[in-house]
């Protein structure tokens, strides 16, 4: 760390914001269900406060969180739990402080860091250049394949795509797509299915799980979670033959929600009126411009149900586990890793490098053969382009979307579906500071 550099080691935090309030006083009617009783993703648009579902859940997963900081923290720098938990308590610190204090090695600057990784004590590493590297890449693989899939973004249909300064969008088709690839091409041994998802459309979430559920008929199917697969992320996880999670990878949230807003008291506030002619006594069910009726409301929390009930039978088949078993650690609460393999959610803790040793030894590959990990989809780019394309979006880009004031991000979040959609995804969007 630079020397006059912070150490801002003092804690999690979690907070929530409530736009009900708001929406009384713009005329804006919120018609929201959810199915499982910690299922809160609903709760900033229909109440003012958090319910104490909400917040015991969320306490929970906090305590995970916050045992496995303290554990990685203790692991990494050999240090007992306990003194760590009291350097958290006594944090922030300054850098000459964390290193006195032994959670820093270096006190550097960084024009000065590139010197320290090419020496070993006295003896100067050799160093290649970019172009030699990216000459390397290009040279003729030997070796087993594994399929490496990355599934990364909101679950929606279609193609995935990103705009700028906005997050990830999985299209169910793009990986459908890579699944087929790596299904249909015999050179792969195995399939690792790498998945950073908070969920999404439920439709597209289950075609995905029917991929992943075909792919696991030919090849050894492995999942390694990253910081988040949770509800439709969850939800395709548990076709495949195991799955790996990190101790703080967010996970579970079987649950759903959907719902819609009427906006036409706003319209009215605003001096604009819409009338409407119909024809079907449900046909403006899901209008943004009335509530539901009781009978549709009834309907609408049905379709919900119903969703959830083949939600918690498809975790069931996948974890060989009972539904019963299943509804007992779903209703919307969400997981750590550590938490959800205690829970039969989760096959192992580990990273990406545990995913593929498992994957290797599924698919007999000897341990002193070479293994080559294929990124699928596979597409006709060259290296040095996808570098490019990830340099395409710069960091003011997207600091200027999470400058929006929280109701507007709030509001493009559920506005991202289509009004009524039912929706597997997360409910909240947390971020470990």
């Amino acid at each position: 760390m630079p020397p006059t550099a912070v150490l801002q080691l003092d804690g999690l935090v979690a907070t929530a914001t409530y736009f009900r309030g708001a929406f009384d006083k713009f005329g804006v009617s919120p018609n929201f269900a959810h199915v499982g009783r910690f299922k809160s993703g609903v709760e900033p648009y229909m109440r003012t406060g958090m319910s104490p579902e909400a917040r015991a859940d969320l306490g929970v997963l906090l305590d995970g969180l916050y045992g496995a900081l303290i554990d990685s923290l203790g692991s990494a720098r050999r240090l007992p739990r306990d003194s760590v938990a009291r350097l958290v308590d006594e944090g922030p610190f300054t850098a000459a402080e964390a290193w006195r204090r032994g959670l820093l090695d270096t006190l550097l600057y960084d024009t000065e860091v590139d010197s320290l990784a090419l020496r070993r004590g006295d003896r100067r590493l050799p160093a290649v250049t970019f172009a030699r590297y990216l000459a390397g890449l290009s040279e003729p693989s030997r070796g087993s394949h594994v399929a490496l899939v990355v599934a990364e973004g909101a679950i929606v249909g279609g193609h995935s795509r990103q705009l700028p300064g906005q997050d990830a969008d999985l299209g169910s088709e793009t990986v459908i797509e890579a699944l087929r690839q790596a299904r249909t091409r015999k050179a792969v041994k195995a399939i690792v299915l790498r998945i950073d998802s908070p969920g999404g459309m439920t439709g597209p979430s289950d075609d995905i799980w029917r991929e992943v559920q075909r792919c696991r008929v030919v090849k050894p199917v492995i999942v390694s979670m990253s910081d988040v697969a949770a509800s439709g992320g969850y939800y395709f996880a548990v076709a495949a033959d195991s799955i790996v999670a990190s101790p703080a990878t967010l996970t579970g949230s079987i649950g759903i929600y959907g719902g819609k807003f009427n906006i036409l008291g706003l319209y009215h506030k605003l001096g604009l009126n819409v009338e409407t002619v119909s024809r079907g006594r449900h046909a403006e069910m899901l209008s943004p411009y009335r509530d539901f009726t009781p009978e549709e409301a009834a309907l609408f929390e049905r379709s919900l149900e119903s969703f959830y009930r083949g939600f918690v039978a498809r975790v069931a088949l996948g974890r060989r586990l009972s539904e019963a078993a299943v509804d007992s650690v779903a209703e919307g609460r969400v997981w750590t890793g550590e938490a959800a393999r205690a829970r039969g959610l989760v096959d192992r803790l580990g990273g990406l490098e545990t995913a593929l040793g498992m994957a290797r030894a599924r698919a007999g590959i000897p341990k002193g053969e070479a293994m080559v990990v294929e990124l699928f989809p596979r597409v006709r780019r060259s290296f040095l382009e996808r570098v490019v394309e990830g340099l395409a979006v710069g960091d003011d880009e997207a600091d200027a979307a999470l400058s929006l004031p929280p109701m507007l991000r709030a509001w493009a979040t559920v506005e991202r579906f289509p009004t009524g959609e039912p929706l597997a995804i997360m409910p909240y969007r947390l971020e470990v500071r």
